[in-house]
């Protein structure tokens, strides 16, 4: 018998471990060419502020108040507030200064009986009045004092409301025989208030 010189053939298991070997190339590389999801989440950039989405050129927004309205009213209201406390105080020192012209030219004066007199029993007598009782605004403690041309008027009320519609009442009733006053208000410790009027009752 004679023997046979052919070899087995390796070349089917070649081709096969070729094919095995490339796909295990393949995926490697892609393995390592894909990043992980914690390298994903670290490469993005770190940001406090949110997203906001993109609006459109059509889209409608809500009106808004125009800031610039709201802080013009609050000057003008300020504005007010302000003129008006200068008022105030425009009329209170006038106020002031007539009171210590008067007082002062009270104090220098001297007394005639012959006026005197009977202008006290005028001025308290008109100090009472149905409008006056009607109201229920009386002054309690009321003294007139009167000199030679000036006198003086107190009186204390519950508060200076009182005292203020009292003073209305009064120079209705006392205006031909008092043309000119002025009156302040002094605050007593128990609440209460007194009115100080300096009256002008001739030249």
């Amino acid at each position: 018998m004679q023997k046979s010189n052919t070899r087995p053939s390796f070349a089917p298991w070649l081709i096969v471990g070729g094919v095995v070997l490339c796909m295990a190339l393949v995926m490697v590389y892609r393995h390592q060419s894909k990043p992980s999801r914690a390298d994903a989440d670290m490469s993005q950039p770190a940001t406090s502020e949110p997203r906001i989405p993109a609006v459109s050129a059509g889209a409608s927004r809500a009106p808004r108040t125009s800031p610039d309205l709201t802080a013009a009213a609050v000057r003008a209201m300020a504005g007010q507030r302000e003129a008006l406390v200068e008022k105030r105080k425009q009329v209170q020192a006038k106020v002031d200064r007539t009171q210590a012209t008067f007082a002062n030219r009270y104090q220098n004066e001297s007394v005639d009986a012959g006026w005197a007199g009977p202008k006290e029993a005028q001025l308290t007598r008109l100090a009472t009045s149905p409008e006056i009782q009607q109201n229920r605004i009386e002054a309690r403690n009321l003294n007139v004092d009167c000199k030679r041309s000036m006198c003086r008027i107190t009186g204390e009320f519950d508060s200076m409301g009182a005292g203020d519609d009292w003073f209305a009442l009064y120079m209705n009733n006392v205006a031909a025989e008092v043309p000119v006053a002025s009156y302040k208000y002094i605050r007593n410790p128990d609440g209460t208030v007194t009115i100080n009027v300096y009256a002008v009752g001739r030249k």
